[in-house]
């Protein structure tokens, strides 16, 4: 009995995952390193070209004829409040975040599996 359940007759998948969760000295798994790497890659070419889309889209609002866009730079609120998620700026703030998010969480379990930073 496993977890008040009666066992049953279990094959696959499900039989191996019962034996390597009842030892774990024995689970092996593979990393998928060369494809974790090629999508790493992706994702930073991803946030470069972001990032320059972001400066783009500062540099624009800073030059704008309306007064509240230029005032974007020193307050995310009136760019946030200003037109709710139509202007182009807070658009690729949003890319960004997702974009970075996931950036991180590879580069965090990089490190977890012992890959040095580079700068």
């Amino acid at each position: 009995m496993e977890n008040g359940q009666e066992a049953f007759n279990v094959h696959g998948y499900d039989k191996l995952a019962r034996f390597l969760g009842g030892h774990p000295q024995m689970m092996i798994f593979r990393l998928f390193s060369t494809l974790g790497a090629k999508y790493t890659l992706y994702l930073q070419a991803e946030l470069s070209h972001l990032e320059k889309d972001l400066e783009d889209a500062s540099r624009a609002d800073s030059e704008a004829e309306d007064g509240e866009r230029r005032n974007y730079q020193n307050s995310w609120w009136n760019m946030h409040r200003a037109r709710k998620y139509e202007d182009w700026q807070i658009q690729r703030v949003n890319e960004v975040g997702k974009a970075l998010d996931k950036y991180c969480e590879i580069i965090s379990a990089a490190f977890a599996l012992g890959v040095p930073p580079v700068r």
